[in-house]
């Protein structure tokens, strides 16, 4: 019956995942309900991108899209050059934008390519978010977001470090280079002080402006 629908609303997207449907038919309803929105062109391109700003009930149903589209489409640009992480970390959506969401979106190229609208790695903007939302810190924790965005600047840190003059103004050799590498990731580190936690760099030379 749904499959055979043609229009979607938010109230169909709820219920085709109450129920255990088969893939093939909550694509088919992800697809109309784009056509109905005048996005099909985009949810086409750019699938991951498109399902963000989608009512979809719960991050559960977001989670099974991802699993079920192919992997290649968290490595994809939109028009905006920006990939799906990136949309995700700026998104208001506090059901999709979890530290649980930011891994299942993790792809190697993302950790490395910065969103254009902010200039901004993956990596600066969870510790952004992180510093700045109470509400963010209170509902997943310090240590699980700090987990999150250790992760994401691990991924390539020597060159996090040399997009921002952190790295090559040693002697030269991997060991100067390793060093600033070590020192630069202590700024990471926060300070606690009591309950309260202080995630401002411990050093200007550190400092990932």
């Amino acid at each position: 019956l749904l499959s055979k629908m043609e229009s979607v609303d938010e109230k169909v997207l709820s219920i085709v995942w109450k129920f255990k449907n088969p893939w093939r038919v909550k694509k088919s309803v992800l697809e109309k309900y784009a056509s109905g929105q005048g996005q099909s062109d985009q949810f086409a391109a750019f699938p991951i991108h498109t399902l963000m700003h989608f009512p979809l009930p719960f991050s559960g149903a977001f989670q099974d899209c991802i699993e079920n589209f192919p992997l290649s489409s968290l490595s994809i640009l939109d028009n905006h050059g920006r990939l799906p992480i990136h949309v995700l970390l700026s998104s208001p959506n506090e059901t999709l934008n979890t530290p649980s969401m930011v891994h299942f979106l993790y792809h190697p190229r993302s950790a490395v390519t910065r969103d254009p609208t902010t200039s901004l790695y993956p990596y600066e903007a969870e510790a952004l978010l992180t510093a700045a939302n109470d509400r963010r810190r209170s509902s997943f924790g310090s240590e699980t977001l700090l987990n999150t965005v250790y992760e994401l600047f691990r991924a390539e840190p020597a060159r996090f470090l040399q997009t921002r003059g952190l790295v090559g103004c040693g002697d030269g050799s991997s060991s100067s280079s390793e060093e600033t590498v070590k020192t630069a990731g202590a700024a990471l580190i926060p300070r606690t002080s009591g309950q309260h936690t202080d995630f401002r760099p411990l050093n200007k030379q550190a400092n990932i402006e």
